[in-house]
C-alpha cells in the first residue's frame, strides 16, 4: 500500500514539474569556459538570485531594478515596524523547487579562506583565489494563488545541495554561508506562478549518486527534483559549521 502511495505522489510531482505545461525553462546562452566544481570537503552553497520571471519572461536581477517590470524586493529590517503589515501578508509559502539540468550557467567561486588570513587581506585572497565555474539553474516557483517572498539573507537564498550516501541516506555536501554585519537582509516578492532563477554548483568527483536541493523558508522546508550527479565522498564529511543556526541544518531540520 505505501509503495501505491509513493508512485501516486511521484506521478504527481512530476506532472507539476511538467516543463511543457506548468514551467517553461529559459533557454540559456551556451558557455564555452568554467569547470565542473570539485571539492575534497563540505563547502558554502552561495545561491544567488540571478533572474526573475513569469512564463516564458525572464529579467536579469540586478541594482536597476526600475529596468525590470515586476516588482520584486523591498528591504525590510527587523528594528522598523513599517514594513511589518506588508511583510505579514506574505509569510505564508508554498514552493516549487526545480534544478534544471539541461542548462549550464556560470559563476564566481569563492575558495575558503584560510584561518591564517586576517583583516583586510580576506577580501585581496578571496579576490586573487575567485574562479569561474559552472552552475544548474534552480527555479524557486511560488505555487501560492497570493503573493508570497523569498528572504535572502547576505548574499544567498536558504538552501544547500543533498546527496545520497553509499547506505542510500541523503546527507548534506554543503552548508549554507554565514551572514555578517552589513550584508543586508531583503525579501523578493513573488506573486502566483512568478518565479526566480538562483543556481547551485555543478560538482564532480569519483562517486556517482543522486543529489536534491533542500529550501528553506520561515519554518518550512521544500525538496527539489532529484538529479543525477558527481561528489567526492568526502564532501559528506560534516563541517565544524554544521551544528550552527547559520547554515540551518540544525537537527530539527534534518533530513529523514
Amino acid at each position: 500500500m505505501k509503495s501505491i502511495f509513493k508512485i501516486v505522489f511521484l506521478v504527481m510531482f512530476l506532472n507539476s514539474c511538467n516543463t511543457n505545461s506548468e514551467l517553461a525553462l529559459h533557454n540559456f546562452a551556451k558557455i564555452n569556459i568554467g569547470n565542473e566544481l570539485s571539492l575534497d570537503e563540505m563547502g558554502e552553497a552561495y545561491n544567488y538570485i540571478h533572474f526573475i520571471g513569469i512564463d516564458t519572461v525572464v529579467y536579469k536581477v540586478d541594482k536597476n531594478k526600475d529596468s525590470v517590470n515586476i516588482p520584486y524586493n523591498y528591504i525590510y529590517n527587523p528594528f522598523i515596524n513599517r514594513n511589518f503589515k506588508k511583510r505579514k501578508k506574505v509569510l505564508s509559502n508554498q514552493f516549487l523547487i526545480y534544478v534544471d539540468t539541461t542548462n549550464l550557467i556560470e559563476v564566481p567561486y569563492y575558495a575558503k579562506i584560510p584561518n591564517s588570513v586576517e583583516g583586510i587581506d580576506i577580501i585581496n585572497w578571496s579576490d586573487t583565489h575567485k574562479k569561474q565555474v559552472v552552475a544548474y539553474p534552480v527555479y524557486i516557483i511560488n505555487k501560492l494563488d497570493k503573493s508570497t517572498s523569498i528572504p535572502v539573507r547576505g548574499i544567498a537564498t536558504e538552501m544547500i545541495q543533498e546527496a545520497k550516501n553509499e547506505n542510500g541516506d541523503w546527507r548534506p555536501i554543503e552548508y549554507r554561508v554565514r551572514n555578517f554585519c552589513g550584508l543586508g537582509y531583503r525579501e523578493y516578492i513573488l506573486k502566483h506562478n512568478y518565479f526566480v532563477i538562483s543556481s547551485i554548483y555543478k560538482y564532480t568527483g569519483n562517486f556517482s549518486t543522486e543529489l536534491r536541493i533542500k529550501f528553506r523558508n520561515q519554518n518550512q522546508v521544500f525538496y527539489s527534483n532529484i538529479f543525477n550527479g558527481k561528489i567526492n565522498k568526502n564532501q559528506f564529511k560534516l563541517d565544524e559549521y554544521y551544528n550552527s543556526p547559520e547554515n540551518f541544518l540544525e537537527p530539527k531540520y534534518k533530513s529523514k
